[in-house]
């Protein structure tokens, strides 16, 4: 798991649950952030804290080399990728399943260039993650996420690429599907998310919130 962000970590917990081992890669001086376990807030159902810490850490090229990866999941921001680190680590990556969420423009081709089409795997991060507590919110610091109804999180590529990822998903408890394109439902999925997020900023970013009643005034 590249990168240990909102939604790094978010992906992490349910790829755990549905029975991967997870390693973060992140920068040297981010490693004691990360020791000693993960304070998580999943809010769907019934949104009880949980705490992951059976994941190895790496941060260097060489490390991602010995550990002989089934899959590399880009969870950096598009801004952030391209570089020799990047370069370095994708080479050093063997084979492995190359899974990205980049939405940027070019990513995906420059990206490519790096790892050969074939191993490259496009999904969409249809969900709302941060990091908790928002201002208001009784929470232990952590990360936290919501998956809006109906929503399963798409993935685009080989299918005997995106086969293990989805069914790993699914039984870690997130919704995912194999699609033809997950780049062309980006703007599909966009559309339905910003009216969530636009509701959620008017109640102060309190999920029960969305669900009382509305005041009305004349």
């Amino acid at each position: 798991m590249v990168g240990a962000g909102a939604v790094g970590r978010s992906f992490a917990w349910h790829l755990h649950r549905g029975g991967a081992h997870i390693t973060f890669y992140v920068r040297p001086a981010r490693l004691p952030e990360l020791q000693g376990g993960l304070v998580l807030h999943p809010l769907n159902g019934r949104g009880a804290p949980v705490r992951l810490s059976d994941y190895g850490l790496v941060s260097t090229a060489v490390e991602v080399a010995d550990g002989a990866f089934d899959q590399v999941w880009l969870t950096v921001p598009s801004d952030g990728l391209r570089g020799a680190w990047a370069e370095a680590l994708l080479a050093a990556s063997g084979d492995a399943t190359v899974v990205t969420l980049q939405p940027g423009p070019g990513d995906g081709d420059w990206l490519a260039a790096q790892t050969g089409p074939a191993r490259l795997v496009s999904g969409i991060i249809a969900y709302l993650a941060w990091h908790a507590p928002l201002p208001g919110a009784d929470r232990a610091p952590g990360v936290a996420w919501w998956v809006p109804p109906l929503t399963r999180v798409p993935f685009s590529g080989a299918p005997e690429r995106v086969a293990p990822i989805v069914r790993c998903l699914k039984a870690g408890g997130l919704p995912a599907k194999a699609v033809p394109d997950a780049g062309a439902r980006l703007a599909a999925a966009s559309s339905l998310m910003m009216p969530f997020i636009a509701a959620l900023e008017t109640v102060d970013w309190q999920l029960g919130a969305l669900s009382a009643p509305a005041t009305r005034a004349l």
